[in-house]
């Protein structure tokens, strides 16, 4: 890729960090929006972002068309079209709940590992590192989503239900462990700002909805400038949570739960494929809307009932003691060979899940069954693993916050004091609001 080109794409797909450094430094959040904005609308290298252009109808369809299948499969099954015996059993709630033997919490030190990789990558690109490795830090988005959708079904599948009984619990036990920290990242975000009246004004009037509404990735400019950037990712998966009771109920009761990992793996191909066709990078909205990212979630979902059918014990043990260690080594291979800016649009089948699903479904899969050699249970499990894997959403969301308000007091810290500084204080939060709900 020319020197130009690797340039251009930098500056675009990592504008949200530019916005947030304007904020930081006392611009107003619309201006910088709307500066942003018209810059990408007169780009010769890139569609609008905001209008309805040709690229934009296309990522419509290409995101929106899979969910409206999904959704009348939905709407057909519970107006009772499930007229075969087996499916009819199915919808009882009699399905294979995910054996004792799939230990997720094995997990929990990668969503640890993926957000450092995160925080390392924002730094990266404050720091004008030309890094591969870190520049693939993003590919973890997916692997987040995957792994929600996949805990999420575990742990309902496990109570025996086959819908989602108190819809209410559920969400409110979702939001006790995630909005807190969205709040509290999105106030020092704007805190850190030169004006933070004004910047906390134009934050709650730059939206169909004002802002703390965990809301700011549903509409235009879908999360571009929000104060606290890496909070999308809680927008988003505050959506999914609302859908997840008719997605639950209509995965667990079909019958076919690996044409449902495979339909939700191709669901993920239409994005990548607009994107090469009209020769762009992914925007804000192919980036951080909830319909460019579902297909992951609903994967993850799949994957988890899936995982009840499968018997670990047919499984030859020289796989069952490699295939995860394996997944982990080609995620890294992949890290340091293929970075966003060097591969122009084709990054869409890396960043939107067509590559690396798959990728993700072994790692889960067979690491928490246990039996890996190199990743194995008593070092996964073990206090201090546990612990980094759970502090690290607080680490997610607070990183950026902490780093506006640390740029604001001294813009050339060494690394080692600033994400030091990220650590404590996502630690901090994640051990007060661990005593709060307890």
């Amino acid at each position: 890729m020319a020197a130009s080109e690797r340039t251009d794409f930098l500056t675009h797909g990592c504008s949200w960090l530019l916005l947030m450094l304007e904020n930081a430094t006392g611009s107003d959040l619309i201006d910088s929006a709307i500066r942003t904005v018209e810059a990408d609308s007169r780009s010769s290298t890139h569609q609008s972002n905001w209008s309805f252009s040709p690229l934009r109808l296309a990522e419509f369809k290409a995101t929106g068309a899979p969910l409206a299948i999904l959704e009348l499969a939905i709407l057909c099954s519970r107006r009772g079209r499930l007229t075969d015996s087996t499916d009819v059993e199915l919808a009882q709630g009699s399905v294979c709940i995910p054996p004792a033997n799939l230990n997720l919490h094995l997990l929990e030190v990668f969503r640890f590992i993926g957000i450092i990789h995160i925080v390392f990558f924002h730094e990266g690109l404050l720091r004008a590192w030309d890094s591969n490795f870190l520049g693939s830090g993003k590919y973890w988005v997916q692997f987040f989503f995957v792994l929600s959708g996949c805990v999420l079904y575990h742990s309902q599948a496990r109570r025996g239900e086959s819908k989602v009984a108190d819809f209410g619990a559920f969400l409110g036990r979702r939001l006790k462990s995630t909005y807190p920290g969205y709040v509290l990242g999105t106030c020092m975000a704007l805190a850190a700002s030169s004006q933070p009246l004004l910047a906390t004004r134009s934050y709650f009037g730059q939206g169909l909805l004002p802002g703390f509404f965990m809301v700011d990735t549903w509409f235009y400019p879908y999360g571009a400038t929000m104060p606290n950037g890496p909070a999308w990712f809680a927008c988003t998966l505050f959506s999914f949570w609302l859908c997840f009771p008719r997605w639950y109920s209509f995965i667990h009761t079909f019958s076919y739960p690996r044409c449902a990992c495979v339909l939700a793996w191709l669901s993920s191909f239409g994005l990548p494929m607009v994107h090469v066709a009209f020769d762009v990078v992914p925007g804000f909205f192919s980036e951080f809307h909830p319909l460019a990212n579902w297909p992951s979630f609903v994967f993850g979902l799949a994957l988890g009932r899936l995982a009840g059918e499968i018997d670990f014990e047919w499984i030859p043990a020289l796989l069952l003691k490699t295939l995860g260690s394996a997944a982990f080594a080609v995620l890294f291979a992949v890290f340091a060979l293929l970075s966003p800016a060097s591969i122009g649009a084709w990054v869409s089948f890396l960043d939107r899940g067509p590559v690396l699903l798959p990728v993700f479904a072994t790692l889960i899969l067979f690491v928490s069954a246990g039996q890996d050699v190199l990743l194995s249970p008593r070092l996964l499990s073990s206090a201090p693993a546990r612990w980094l894997g759970q502090m690290s959403s607080q680490l997610f969301l607070l990183h950026w916050p902490t780093r506006l308000l640390l740029n604001k007091a001294d813009s050339d810290l060494p690394l080692v004091i600033t994400v030091g500084v990220q650590m404590v204080v996502a630690s901090l939060f994640h051990t007060l609001l661990q005593f709060v709900l307890a």
